[in-house]
């Protein structure tokens, strides 16, 4: 577990992939990976994650990954491609009261 190792950055990491290794196998046994920030021993989804002060690349699940980037939305999109993100089907309706570049308080 690298969680609990104070020379690993927690923070400002870039995800640079992602993979699945459950694609293209209909009804064979997946062979899941374990995440190298946590220790969790399914990981089906392979989040590959780099850093600048960092030699190499982690390999991590979802919630670790959303903890590295500090972006808790797009790696569980990534996971499911067929369900967009929560804000990106979003476009103010003509009937608002409010435009996009307007606050709330104006």
């Amino acid at each position: 577990m690298r969680w609990n190792k104070a020379d690993l950055p927690h923070k400002g990491w870039t995800e640079i992939g992602m993979e699945d290794l459950g694609e293209g196998l209909e009804g064979e046994e997946i062979e899941y990976e374990q995440c190298e920030m946590c220790g969790n021993e399914k990981i089906r989804y392979v989040h590959i994650m780099k850093h600048p002060e960092v030699h190499g690349e982690l390999h991590v699940g979802c919630i670790c990954a959303s903890k590295m980037t500090d972006d808790y939305v797009n790696p569980e999109a990534r996971e499911n491609p067929a369900q967009p993100p929560f804000f990106s089907s979003y476009s103010p309706s003509k009937s608002s009261p409010f435009s996009p570049t307007q606050s709330i308080n104006s």
